[in-house]
């Protein structure tokens, strides 16, 4: 995966200079993966079998991963894109954490950010899009939102995959986004691709920011349960919890506690 980084960061900066920001953007977002991937994770098996059923008994497909802030959304779901074998990614964080140097949370930036990591990919992995002319100009971005959010949603309908191969878009937190925004993704994904978006919901109330947006599944991320604590505890740190995970009543009175509220 690290070669599949450098090689479309490499695109891009071949393509819209080494100064962009969105050259500066996909680079940061390559040390905010590599950096959670290093952090303790516990593999929440009922989400991640939901995950692997999504994509493995469909051809393509949208599915939403929820919970309330703080349960673990995105260490989840970067984990588990991370740990599914050869795909092809794109992939988007929304987020206000300075490292990302103010530009993540602009739904603007990221249809720009997807967008060129798309045009990256097809060319390096050698998808095809339809109506595609070997004297198109070279790639640009678009100037506003809307433009951008169309030739996204155009691309993407238009892209014609190997039948061995997958393409998966990751758009993390969009609830995180400066403002909402109407999905930038076609109706009918063509197949091989697989869209995959976070989101704080609780799955009942009315959220702003997903509001007009179609899921082929909606996939809810509860709790820990005490099994997971236990292995929350082993892998925490350096090893300091490991004791307490081996004790029942310790790890039942850490479930009863944290009952209403996460904390790991």
């Amino acid at each position: 995966m690290r070669q599949n980084f450098e090689a479309i960061l490499r695109w891009l900066q071949s393509s819209l200079g080494s100064s962009h920001p969105i050259v500066a953007l996909y680079g940061a977002t390559q040390n905010f993966v590599a950096n959670l991937l290093q952090q303790p994770f516990v593999p929440r098996l009922s989400v991640v079998s939901q995950l692997e059923n999504f994509v493995n008994s469909r051809s393509c497909g949208s599915v939403l991963v929820y919970a309330p802030a703080g349960f673990g959304k995105t260490t989840l779901v970067t984990n588990w894109t991370f740990s599914t074998g050869d795909w092809a990614l794109a992939m988007h964080f929304f987020s206000r954490a300075p490292e990302f140097f103010g530009l993540a949370s602009n739904p603007s930036v990221a249809f720009a950010h997807l967008l060129a990591q798309i045009f990256a990919t097809s060319e390096i992995q050698g998808f095809k899009l339809e109506g595609e002319s070997p004297d198109e100009p070279k790639f640009s971005i678009p100037e506003t939102q809307n433009e951008r959010a169309s030739l996204l949603c155009e691309t993407i309908a238009n892209l014609k995959l190997p039948r061995d191969r997958r393409l998966l878009i990751l758009l993390d937190g969009i609830d995180e986004a400066d403002e909402p925004f109407p999905s930038p993704f076609p109706d009918q994904l063509p197949k091989g691709v697989f869209v995959v978006v976070s989101a704080r919901w609780d799955g009942q109330s009315e959220m702003p920011y997903l509001r007009g947006w179609k899921f082929d599944e909606r996939i809810e991320l509860s709790l820990m349960d005490e099994s997971e604590i236990a292995e929350w505890l082993k892998c925490y740190g350096s090893g300091e919890l490991k004791a307490m995970s081996e004790d029942e009543k310790i790890v039942a009175t850490l479930k009863q506690a944290t009952a209403d509220f996460h904390c790991f």
